[in-house]
């Protein structure tokens, strides 16, 4: 089955897409993505992405605005 099909809107949720969910979240942790773009990235709610950054970091994620580039 493709990723696609898994996630489709207004599908039934399963076990695999939760996973694939999960495996897009941690990898992105590692690469240091902040909450905003795992948020955005992924249908997780924010108490599972927390929970998953703690538990990947051991700590929680920072809090505040993201940091802006000043042109």
């Amino acid at each position: 089955m493709r990723d696609a099909q898994l996630l489709r809107p207004g599908a039934a949720r399963s076990v695999i897409a939760d996973v694939l969910e999960i495996r897009l979240a941690l990898t992105l942790i590692r690469l240091g993505a902040r909450m905003q773009l795992l948020e955005a990235e992924t249908a997780l709610s924010r108490d599972r992405l927390v929970k998953l950054y703690k538990e990947v970091k051991g700590v929680l994620p920072p809090k505040g605005i993201l940091p802006c580039s000043a042109d």
